[in-house]
């Protein structure tokens, strides 16, 4: 199937009714939460915290329901997993409030309690990405990109998803840009021969991205024009919309992923062992190559643009 983003008007307006309303609580705080990235798909929407999916947003019949995993929902201060049964009836640990209410968070509006249960689930790698975000808010457009809609829903955690898409721009225009973000220490940044995991990886989606070079820029023109309609999105996320509709006949879509490195000292980059591999990744080509010690210090936009050596 085809790559397709953007909501439909109805869905949009819902959304608008939704954050105007005294049940749209756990919505606005959602839009609010600077951690909490709002991601348009093909009609649903995804809040992604670290790369953990908190709820995925739907509009079936006319209605708003969102849906988490219930592995969200468990509360990050039950420290005692087992609970005991004795004859008819289960008997919680002392140090819980009470029962159920002591292990699930009973509201979506409590996103500090739904981060905190996320947090068990984030990676180091999707800890890196959060950092990049907030340093490119009004840049990034798009977080946990599969390139077809069949792979956008397949629940399978092996299909391959690009970590960001950000918008670059270039003289009289933008152009969408895709990344594929890796922590130092990840055994696919290193040679195995003359092979090299990860460019195996970041080169199976040049193709992707080619044959759907128009369905991409269609469908974030579409987002974009989401973005501008939905009451509470942040003035960041607004401002790389609008950056986006006002170049709408300049924009362009890079078919080349550029590789993200992040999480390494001084001592990991001036390892003799790493020249090596680092060279190896080299072969993606000038400018695909960009690296910081730290998340917040990594920037998408390397000028002049160039290979970014470890610094």
């Amino acid at each position: 199937m085809p790559f397709s983003r953007g909501l439909d008007d109805p869905f949009v307006d819902a959304l608008n009714s939704l954050h105007n309303d005294a049940g749209g609580e756990w919505w606005r705080r959602f839009l609010c939460d600077p951690e909490i990235f709002v991601a348009i798909r093909y009609n649903s929407l995804n809040a992604y915290y670290r790369g953990c999916s908190l709820a995925k947003i739907t509009f079936p019949n006319g209605t708003i329901v969102a849906e988490t995993h219930y592995k969200y929902l468990v509360r990050s201060s039950a420290t005692s997993p087992m609970i005991a049964w004795r004859g008819d009836d289960f008997h919680f640990p002392k140090s819980w409030k009470s029962g159920s209410d002591a292990i699930f968070i009973e509201n979506l509006s409590d996103t500090a309690a739904l981060k905190r249960a996320a947090n068990r689930f984030a990676g180091g790698e999707k800890k890196l990405v959060a950092e990049i975000l907030k340093r490119h808010e009004s840049e990034v457009i798009d977080v946990e990109i599969a390139l077809t809609n069949d792979a956008e829903a397949a629940e399978d955690n092996s299909v391959l998803r690009l970590d960001l898409a950000a918008l670059r721009s270039f003289a009289g225009g933008v152009e969408i840009v895709f990344y594929e973000a890796k922590l130092f220490k990840n055994k696919e940044l290193r040679a195995q021969g003359e092979e090299v995991s990860v460019i195996k990886q970041i080169e199976s989606y040049q193709p992707l991205i080619e044959e759907r070079c128009n369905e991409i820029r269609f469908s974030y023109l579409r987002v974009a024009q989401n973005i501008e309609k939905i009451k509470g999105m942040s003035d960041a996320r607004r401002q790389g919309a609008r950056n986006m509709l006002q170049h709408s006949t300049a924009l362009r879509v890079c078919k080349e992923p550029v590789l993200v490195i992040g999480g390494f000292d001084r001592d990991q980059q001036k390892g003799k062992v790493w020249e090596s591999h680092y060279k190896k990744l080299m072969q993606l080509g000038l400018g695909r190559v960009i690296a910081a010690g730290e998340g917040k210090s990594i920037n998408l936009f390397p000028t002049p643009r160039g290979a970014s050596r470890l610094d």
